[in-house]
């Protein structure tokens, strides 16, 4: 039932509509080019390296290679954003890494944070108009996205609920104060989201299904949320 939140969301977004949170987190972006990133890389980091701009939304990521293929991503978070959040984010990768390995040949399954030269794992930098941004630095994680993997056949799906469940398990005893937060995307606000933002979707077909969608939640899934267990 998260795929209704998600609808919600994605339908406001595709027909123009903004949520006033997240349109106000995107106007503070970073807006650093690749110059920068590795300047930054250099001055908070000691790595000399060429940078190459990722996607991003409320952030920047750029993947930083040096000269012995060496490859990092630095992100430079949105100038709203709370260092106790990127804390939580950081605190949850390092458990990935000292607990939830898989056996050769996958191995780590999140991206290593990275210390700066001052020993920290969130630093700063400064934009041109003197905005205060927070930057960290990963290990850059080869992959590919779960979309363009082809063909989604029960194999690779029992095995993607395999690592689902692997990260439940390693992540179940696992908190931070920054994890208590009020989120558009956790389902037991669905009722709050969707009852506020339905109304924005102009066409009337694609409202019915977010309609009938939560119809069902309010019926089948609500009930049952306090039954069930959560982590974060």
């Amino acid at each position: 039932m998260t795929l209704l939140i998600d609808s919600v969301i994605a339908f406001v977004k595709t027909i123009g509509g903004k949520l006033e949170l997240m349109s106000a987190i995107v106007q503070h972006a970073p807006c650093f080019v690749e110059t920068d990133a590795s300047r930054i890389a250099g001055d908070l980091f000691a790595i000399d390296a060429t940078a190459k701009p990722l996607p991003s939304e409320r952030d920047q990521n750029f993947r930083l290679t040096t000269a012995d293929n060496d490859v990092y991503v630095l992100k430079i978070a949105n100038s709203m954003e709370q260092k106790a959040v990127l804390d939580f984010q950081n605190q949850a990768m390092m458990r990935f890494d000292n607990k939830g390995r898989l056996p050769a040949p996958h191995g780590s399954i999140a991206p290593r944070v990275c210390a700066s030269i001052d020993g920290g794992c969130i630093s700063s930098t400064q934009g041109q108009d003197g905005t205060n941004y927070f930057v960290r630095l990963l290990s850059y994680l080869p992959g590919k996205p779960l979309a363009l993997v082809k063909p989604h056949n029960a194999h690779l799906m029992n095995n993607l609920g395999q690592f689902f469940g692997h990260i439940s398990r390693v992540l179940e005893d696992f908190d931070h104060p920054a994890a208590k937060r009020d989120f558009h995307w956790d389902l037991k606000n669905a009722r709050r989201v969707i009852t506020r933002y339905v109304g924005i979707i102009a066409e009337e077909k694609l409202q019915e299904i977010v309609l009938r969608l939560f119809d069902r939640y309010q019926t089948e899934t609500a009930p049952k949320l306090p039954e069930l267990r959560t982590s974060i």
